[in-house]
């Protein structure tokens, strides 16, 4: 299973670099590249799997426009969005959407706009999303497809269990 592992060496004491990493402990080639420095401390254990989870389950700012629904004004989201640029947010708007019964497209591009960084970042080349709704329940399934080729799947067979 990949993970993300940050670099050690004597500049490790103020920063250091995230890369993928194999299941042997090996450095994927070509993955991870674009990565930024990051601050020390961040686990070793970043595998695809809690990027992925934890892109979609954090809960992003809703925009002007739209209605938190719940009779409240809590938009949520995370406060230094406010720094980021243009239509760039933390998190997923998949909390705003299971308030209602969304149709399998809104879910699918609600996961492909929270996993939308991984591939600025080049975290991998690209993201599948499949999501199937029937009644109250939801599917959610991403493929992320690694810069090598290889490709890491994360399901959510029931998305409202998994979300609350």
């Amino acid at each position: 299973m990949p993970t993300i592992t940050p670099a050690t060496g004597p500049a490790s004491t103020e920063v250091s670099v995230a890369y993928i990493t194999g299941p042997a402990g090996e450095r994927v080639v070509g993955a991870g590249d674009g990565w930024e420095l990051m601050p020390v401390g961040i686990g070793t254990e970043a595998t695809i799997e809690r990027l992925v989870y934890a892109s979609l389950f954090s809960d992003a700012r809703l925009d002007g426009d739209l209605d938190p629904g719940d009779g409240t004004d809590d938009r949520r989201g995370w406060w230094a969005d406010a720094l980021e640029g243009p239509g760039e947010r933390t998190g997923s708007l998949l909390w705003w959407l299971l308030r209602g019964t969304p149709a399998a497209r809104d879910l699918e591009d609600a996961a492909r706009e929270a996993l939308a960084w991984m591939v600025r970042e080049r975290v991998c080349s690209r993201i599948e999303v499949t999501a199937g709704v029937l009644g109250r329940r939801a599917t959610l399934a991403v493929s992320v497809v690694l810069l090598t080729g290889d490709r890491v799947p994360v399901t959510y067979p029931d998305l409202w269990s998994a979300y609350g």
